[in-house]
C-alpha cells in the first residue's frame, strides 16, 4: 500500500505470514519489510554467515523496518514474525553471530537485546506492537507426509502439543520475560490452529497448513490473518476477500 497502516517486518516467516496479503486473498492497507535467515536486531553488530548477498545485508533490513515505522505518517501497527532462534537451553547459550558494544552475545543474548530494542522504540513511539509467536515445526516436509506412491511409504508428520512445547519451552520462556518487560507488547500465539485435542497436524481436511516443514502456506496465512483481525491484532479494516 502507498498509505501502509500495518508493517509486518521479520525473516521468511514474516513473508509466509504476509502470503495470502500478497497473494491477495486478504486485504489489509500494509507493508512487508523482511529478509530471509535475518532477525530484526537493529541495534546489534553483525558478522554475515553467508556468501549470497541476501544474507549479509540483516542490519540494514531491521534498520529500514525500524526507520520506516518511526519515519511514517499512517502506519500505527507492527508485526513481528521471526523464526525459533533456538529451541534448547543449550542452543540459547550457544554463541550467535551479533555482538553488542563489541561483546559477542549468545542467541538467547542477542534475542533479548535485539528484539527488546526494537520493541521499547516502536511503542516509545507510540505504535501498536504485535509480537507472533513462530508455528510449531514439522519433522518433515508435509509432501512426504500425503504421498500416495505405493513404493514410498508417508511419513509420519503429526505429533503432540506437548512435543512442541517441550521444544520450545526457552524460546517461550524468553518471550513471556520480554513481554513482562515491555508491557504494551501484544503476543498472538496461533498454536491453536495447528495443535487441537493434544495434538498437532500439518493439514486441515484436504488444505495443507505448511508449505514446507517449518514455512505457512496461504491457506493457512488466510486463516492466520483472519484470526488475528477478529482478535483485534490487526486493525479493524483488514478483511478476507470472497
Amino acid at each position: 500500500s502507498s498509505a501502509p497502516r500495518v508493517l509486518f517486518a521479520g525473516d521468511s516467516h514474516a513473508v509466509s505470514l504476509y502470503g495470502a496479503i500478497y497473494a491477495k486473498r486478504v486485504q489489509l492497507e500494509s507493508i512487508l519489510v523482511a529478509g530471509y535467515s535475518c532477525p530484526m536486531y537493529p541495534n546489534l553488530e553483525y558478522t554475515p554467515e553467508y556468501k549470497l548477498p541476501y544474507g549479509n545485508n540483516c542490519n540494514a533490513i531491521s534498520k529500514k523496518a525500524l526507520n520506516l515505522v518511526l519515519t511514517s505518517k499512517t502506519i500505527d501497527t507492527v508485526v513481528l514474525s521471526n523464526v525459533v532462534p533456538y529451541n534448547s537451553a543449550k542452543d540459547a547459550d550457544r554463541l550467535s553471530v551479533y555482538r553488542l558494544d563489541g561483546h559477542p552475545l549468545t542467541q538467547r543474548e542477542a534475542f533479548e537485546s535485539g528484539t527488546g530494542y526494537l520493541v521499547g522504540s516502536l511503542l516509545k513511539a507510540g505504535k501498536k506492537v504485535v509480537f507472533v509467536i513462530d508455528v510449531p515445526r514439522l519433522r518433515a516436509d508435509p509432501r512426504d507426509c500425503v504421498w500416495r506412491l505405493s513404493f514410498w511409504a508417508p511419513k509420519h508428520c503429526e505429533f503432540t502439543l506437548g512435543e512442541t512445547l517441550s521444544a520450545r519451552k526457552d524460546y517461550l520462556e524468553t518471550i513471556d520475560g520480554l513481554s513482562q518487560k515491555f508491557k504494551g507488547m501484544e503476543v498472538f500465539d496461533p498454536i491453536s490452529e495447528f495443535c487441537r485435542g493434544g495434538w498437532c497436524t500439518f493439514k486441515d481436511g484436504d488444505n495443507l497448513l505448511y508449505a514446507d516443514f517449518h514455512h505457512i502456506s496461504i491457506f493457512a496465512s488466510v486463516r492466520l490473518l483472519s484470526m488475528m483481525r477478529a482478535e483485534s491484532y490487526l486493525s479493524p479494516w483488514s478483511r478476507e476477500v470472497p
